[in-house]
């Protein structure tokens, strides 16, 4: 019976220690996401490349932004191939938030200004990344011309 007695003794404190082993090791709070409008062009191009997600994704491309606002990507077809540039003058072009082709994912897309697509920049991406690289975009390019904003 002194068993049975000491094995009761362990049920309440059992939750409380499974409970807190689940925390160990994790952040207690969210991270604070900076806003964009604080950033510079540098962390916005850097938080672009964040939504763009790893660069062995090879459905995104790597993502930087170079003087004269330009966006450079890289893009690898494969992982034995070398990796390609891309560089896009962000001067010409409109970035566009549209349908992607997954139901309730979207793409972000940089347009000519006469309307023409001319590269899906951010592919599959929940609604609320879509119009935060949307905004980062937007961000970027109107502070390229300013002495502050790169």
């Amino acid at each position: 019976m002194a068993e049975a007695a000491g094995a009761k003794g362990w049920r309440p404190i059992l939750p409380a220690l499974l409970l807190a082993a689940c925390v160990d090791g994790y952040p207690t709070e969210d991270e604070v996401q900076p806003s964009a409008y604080e950033m510079t062009n540098g962390q916005r191009a850097a938080a672009l490349a964040l939504l763009a997600g790893p660069a062995a994704d090879r459905r995104q491309p790597d993502i930087r932004l170079e003087a004269g606002c330009a966006l450079v990507l890289e893009r690898r077809e494969r992982w034995w191939q070398p990796s390609r540039s891309e560089r896009h003058d962000l001067s010409g072009l409109t970035p566009r938030v549209q349908a992607g082709e997954e139901a309730a994912r979207f793409d972000v897309a940089l347009h000519t200004h006469d309307g023409q697509e001319r590269l899906t920049l951010l592919a599959g991406l929940p609604r609320s990344e879509a119009l935060r690289g949307h905004l980062l975009l937007q961000l970027i390019k109107r502070d390229c011309g300013r002495p502050s904003g790169g």
